[in-house]
């Protein structure tokens, strides 16, 4: 690991996650440039769960200079006998390429190298300086803080799902399917009729106890016309500039926000979800809902939680989402049309469903 400068804004932010403490720790430029945007994407993670001891980790964020030599970068952190290549990108740097072991991971980016070591209790990310000449701003905050958070729990046993999660009434949902399908549209619509919210677009799968557990990643909630348009509460986040969420500064017609920004709704940590519901688009099919079979459901979950690993933490992640699926009692297809839906009949057959189950 290169030597960290000396000029550190120790722990400028502290957030916590299922069990840790994560200290952010940069120099006074990052710090600034920042904190307040750390501060609104993990509002619902800034304060320790009740009764938990948290186990620290440092992440440090270090600027490097433009046209920084991300190779030797890379050869200074994994020895070249010991990288397993994962995922290879489009070349000249702008592809992702993936180092792992059981313990620790480099990921490298054309913006950004993250070191995850597990077993030091440490997150290192290099980014790319901003300069006027490339006019290029500090990379999208997403792209590290999800790659470091998202690997720091692989290594632990967690494993990614795409999916939304709501817990409460009738019972623990997970809420699955692609980007612009409708997860975020559907949870607001459950934590409407008084479900607590896990998250709305990453959840981790914990793998480790006898019945998996989903654990929420709980963000801002990523809005667009057709979710506000279904949900007016959310109409004041179109005037608000600091909830536009930009792609290389270029507007992407989405909004994001704390969900208890709108609504009376309590912030899950975990849940053993009973049902599963796969929201797909009706692309000329007749929207409505319709069981699933075991094995339908078990194909759709591990689509949705495709992520690269060793073939040992791959053989675990199928073992764990097998395990979730055998676990839960409902399995249900939503065709959509449009964002406009109304969850109330869903609702109603998922709890028929767990009322059929425990009658058997």
């Amino acid at each position: 690991m290169s030597p960290l400068p000396e000029d550190r804004v120790e722990a400028f932010v502290d957030f916590h996650m299922h069990g840790f403490r994560f200290s952010l720790r940069a120099g006074p430029r990052e710090a600034a440039a920042i904190e307040q945007r750390v501060r609104r994407m993990l509002a619902a993670h800034l304060e320790p769960e009740p009764g938990v001891e948290p186990r620290p980790v440092t992440f440090d964020l270090i600027t490097a200079a433009p046209g920084h030599d991300w190779s030797k970068t890379v050869a200074g952190l994994v020895p070249s006998a010991e990288r397993q290549v994962f995922q290879i990108g489009p070349e000249k740097g702008y592809g992702r390429y993936f180092f792992s072991d059981d313990r620790s991971a480099v990921i490298v980016d054309g913006h950004f190298v993250l070191e995850v070591d597990r077993g030091a209790g440490a997150i290192t990310a290099w980014l790319i300086s901003a300069t006027a000449g490339e006019g290029r701003s500090m990379p999208d905050l997403n792209a590290y803080f999800l790659w470091a958070i998202i690997e720091w729990f692989a290594l632990g046993d967690h494993y990614l799902l795409h999916a939304a999660g709501v817990a409460g009434s009738p019972c623990g949902i997970a809420i699955i399917g692609e980007s612009g399908w409708g997860k975020s549209t559907t949870s607001i619509s459950l934590v409407k009729r008084g479900m607590g919210f896990l998250g709305d677009d990453l959840l981790f799968v914990d793998s480790r106890g006898t019945t998996p557990a989903i654990r929420a990643f709980t963000k801002p909630v990523k809005v667009d016309a057709r979710t506000i348009a279904f949900h007016p509460e959310l109409a004041p986040l179109r005037d608000d500039p600091d909830a536009r969420i930009l792609d290389g500064g270029r507007e992407t017609g989405e909004w994001g926000a704390d969900i208890r920004r709108f609504f009376d709704v309590e912030i899950v940590r975990s849940m053993v979800p009973s049902a599963l519901l796969f929201v797909v688009p009706a692309r000329g099919r007749e929207p409505g809902t319709a069981r699933l079979p075991a094995a339908g459901a078990l194909e759709r979950l591990l689509a949705a939680g495709e992520h690269q690993h060793s073939a040992r933490r791959e053989a675990a992640r199928f073992a764990a989402l097998s395990a979730l699926v055998a676990s839960a009692k409902s399995y249900r297809c939503l065709v959509r049309e449009g964002a406009l839906f109304d969850v109330d009949p869903v609702l109603d057959l998922v709890r028929e469903e767990l009322r059929d189950v425990a009658d058997k």
